[in-house]
């Protein structure tokens, strides 16, 4: 692997904990974590950060994953095709067909790099299974 593409790996992974560790912060205080005496209430919202930010990010990758495979495509032709029909003098270019649509955004650049956001959402999963078990033992 050359230097650059570990570089931009590095970024995006760096990027993608940030984000989540962010996430786990608000959850902590929204179930106001800090102000918890009990070591099994801490775990217990611990585990409760974790997991809501794994599955979010899991869930947000998948989404990506599916939207990168055209699943998308009919839903976005369909809408620019009735924005034209109700408003008619926006479009003057000759209208495409669906076929012509997808061909055309799936010659763009897809989206990339973004397995870096399921694995960070795995690894939270991951977290979390350790506080569950720390709080099944200190309960």
């Amino acid at each position: 692997m050359d230097n650059s593409k570990l570089k931009k790996l590095i970024i995006r992974y760096s990027i993608c904990i940030a984000v989540a560790a962010a996430m786990v912060l608000g959850v902590l205080f929204i179930r106001d974590f800090f102000s918890q005496t009990k070591i099994d209430q801490k775990f217990r919202f611990l585990s409760d950060g974790f997991f809501i930010t794994g599955l979010l990010l899991i869930l947000f990758s998948a989404l990506l994953f599916v939207s990168d495979q055209g699943a998308f495509d009919g839903i976005g032709w369909a809408l620019k095709s009735a924005l034209r029909v109700i408003f008619p003098m926006v479009g003057v270019t000759k209208p495409e067909t669906y076929k012509e649509y997808r061909e055309r955004k799936h010659s763009k650049s897809r989206v990339k790099g973004y397995s870096c956001v399921f694995f960070t959402g795995l690894a939270c999963i991951l977290i979390n299974i350790i506080f569950v078990i720390l709080f099944n033992v200190v309960s």
